[in-house]
């Protein structure tokens, strides 16, 4: 049994129904509290005004598979905050993004307060209470048990929303109350009402799915690997390839009846998808891979790292799992 790593270009793994079985995942920490290496490079700019790198390439059809947009400004930011993502004000953003508060110290994650994404009439459009440890989502029309969606990565907060919870051609605005996310050294960090971030999804989803570009930083169709794999119809016959800009992407993703798709990461170190899952959380062998897929034919998962952080002896784990029925 190995270590629950995977990483794409090594061979075709081993174990029965063509699934990836690693051992039980290396590394220790879990997703919500392990330490994290490497920035996300999420955003660029500044509380001095630069301007934001959340733009989205391409147009509609293009190899990006993405709209022309603006990332927003960074003009207006709340004191001890480097950037923010989505930018504030910003337009055509992906919608699935992760919202991302970069400080210049490494920030630490409460237990209390519920972040809240809020529509332009005032409803919830999605939440994430940071006192509830385990959650439930549906990926890829499956339910999953999945560790706290909050993570720092270097000197950001990163906050995933669940699957699905925005729409195309909306604005929302974030509320942070104090305490959610805690700025190095103590201080309190919190953004209310409407304005101060507020920003506007794509008016549409991309009108070709031949090549989909997915990045953290919005200069993709997508921002999240299980939001571009959501996107492909079922049991479709055309070719689609989803290149995933470097980043490390905290998520567990599921599929089904996702055929002829290319998944190329663009780089095998740089491209990271990591986070927890394993028998504890979801207790079946279907359910427990950080990377699974059932049904799918001419599937290629390349250049990429998949990486389980269960640590050894926590509980079965795999990094991908993979199966043609």
């Amino acid at each position: 049994t190995g270590g629950s790593n995977a990483q794409g270009g090594s061979g075709e793994p081993t174990g029965g129904a063509g699934a990836a079985r690693g051992g039980d995942g290396g590394g220790g920490g879990t997703a919500a509290n392990g330490g994290r290496n490497g920035g996300t490079g999420a955003m660029s700019g500044s509380a001095n005004g630069g301007a934001s790198s959340g733009g989205r390439g391409g147009s509609a059809g293009s190899t990006t598979g993405g709209t022309s947009g603006s990332g927003g400004t960074m003009a207006n930011l709340p004191a001890g905050v480097s950037a923010m993502f989505p930018g504030p004000d910003a337009t055509n953003v992906c919608k699935d993004p992760q919202l991302r508060v970069s400080f210049d110290k490494p920030p630490t994650l409460g237990s209390s307060g519920t972040i809240q994404v809020l529509t332009s009439t005032g409803s919830v459009a999605a939440s994430v209470n940071m006192a509830t440890m385990t959650v439930t989502d549906t990926l890829g029309g499956q339910g999953f048990s999945l560790e706290r969606r909050a993570y720092v990565d270097g000197n950001t907060a990163i906050i995933y929303l669940p699957s699905k919870g925005l729409a195309y051609g909306q604005t929302y605005s974030v509320n942070v109350p104090a305490g959610a996310i805690v700025p190095s050294g103590g201080g309190s960090f919190s953004i209310s009402g409407t304005t101060a971030w507020r920003f506007t999804t794509a008016s549409a989803a991309p009108a070709s799915l031949a090549n989909v570009t997915v990045a953290l930083d919005g200069s993709g169709a997508f921002c999240s690997l299980q939001g571009a794999f959501d996107a492909l119809p079922s049991s479709g016959s055309t070719a689609s390839t989803l290149t995933v800009k470097s980043g490390n992407y905290h998520e567990v993703v599921y599929f089904k009846n996702k055929n002829n798709v290319t998944v190329h990461g663009e780089s095998r170190t740089g491209t990271v998808i990591l986070g927890t899952n394993n028998n504890n959380l979801n207790p079946s062998t279907k359910g427990r891979a950080l990377v699974g897929g059932d049904g799918s034919q001419g599937l290629v998962i390349e250049n990429l790292t998949i990486k389980n952080l269960t640590p050894q002896g926590g509980s079965q784990a795999e990094a991908l799992r993979l199966e043609r029925r």
